[in-house]
């Protein structure tokens, strides 16, 4: 997977390897919710450096992409991208209320990739468009809980907290610097902990 970013390095021996737990992390939490991504249509929204580990990682999962941005020219360019590595095609849309209406009564899922919510009460999707039959995927960790969690909770989606997949990505990344295997539930434990 070309993500073209990297957050963790290797030495070996003086050899520097650059690999990116963002897309694995993401993933990870998924897989131990049983929640097969193929064929499902997912709503992504934002599309900076994290969006693109997402959207990467949910593409190589046959998942059906849409991405909704603030700047729909940034989107195009990420849609643009994966077409270029995988062939897809994939509908973008600039974040409005309209497009949110119309995009996410038709989605499986939804993630949230930007910082919005991050240390604060602000969510990215107004709560009258999550509904019971969705996963709702927040990456932010701080709060724990943010308030678009909340709300999909509310209204009986389950949900995914970013601090899922932060605790992936140091135990991801912990597996490649050590050769052992992470205590990957320690390292969760340690995380809400903190962020409770």
């Amino acid at each position: 997977m070309k993500i073209g970013a990297v957050n963790t390095i290797l030495n070996a021996n003086g050899l520097l390897t650059g690999y990116n737990t963002d897309a694995e992390g993401f993933i990870r939490p998924l897989i131990e919710k049983d929640i097969n991504l193929a064929g499902k249509k997912i709503l992504v929204i934002g599309s900076g450096g994290a969006a693109k580990a997402v959207v990467f990682a949910l593409v190589e999962q046959n998942a059906k992409v849409v991405i909704i941005n603030r700047s729909q020219e940034k989107a195009n360019e990420l849609a643009k991208q994966l077409k270029s590595q995988f062939s897809v095609n994939v509908d973008t849309f600039s974040l409005d209320e309209s497009n949110f209406k119309n995009t996410s009564a038709s989605v499986e899922m939804i993630v949230n990739t930007t910082s919005i919510g991050m240390g604060t009460n602000d969510t990215p999707i107004p709560a009258r468009f999550l509904r019971k039959n969705l996963v709702v995927y927040d990456i932010v960790y701080n709060p724990l809980r943010t308030r678009l969690l909340r709300e999909a909770e509310i209204v009986g989606a389950m949900t995914i907290s970013g601090a899922d997949m932060l605790a992936w990505q140091g135990a991801i990344a912990f597996e490649k610097w050590t050769g052992y295997k992470a205590p990957v539930e320690l390292m969760k434990n340690e995380i809400y902990r903190k962020l409770t």
